[in-house]
């Protein structure tokens, strides 16, 4: 078992926001649905999941929750208009999908 603590933001226009709320199908392109998730793991084959720093992006079809998941592997400097700024390099760790409306209580996982 796997415990997912995901706090997170999502925000559109009013449009979008009103289709979601109504249970109707919306682009994920045109809203933000961002999370940064903490894992906690008591079995040896996921105690690595105890140990990562994760992003989240998000879609909400009419019946289901989407969430994919990222693992920020390193990050690296660059030069950015004056100023240095930070790129982060993430690789796909997993796609969870969350079933019905209280995402708290039935989750699917496949790691």
């Amino acid at each position: 078992m796997i415990l997912v603590q995901n706090r997170g933001l999502r925000h559109a226009t009013p449009e979008i926001l009103e289709q979601l709320n109504a249970g109707e199908l919306a682009d994920p392109s045109k809203y933000y649905f961002r999370s940064t998730p903490t894992f906690e793991s008591g079995e040896n084959s996921y105690a690595w999941i105890n140990r990562i720093i994760a992003v989240c992006s998000g879609a909400r079809p009419p019946t289901e929750v989407l969430l994919d998941f990222y693992e920020v592997l390193q990050a690296g400097g660059y030069q950015r208009m004056g100023t240095t700024t930070s790129r982060l390099t993430v690789s796909v760790l997993s796609r969870f999908r969350v079933i019905g409306e209280n995402s708290g209580t039935d989750v699917r996982l496949s790691v």
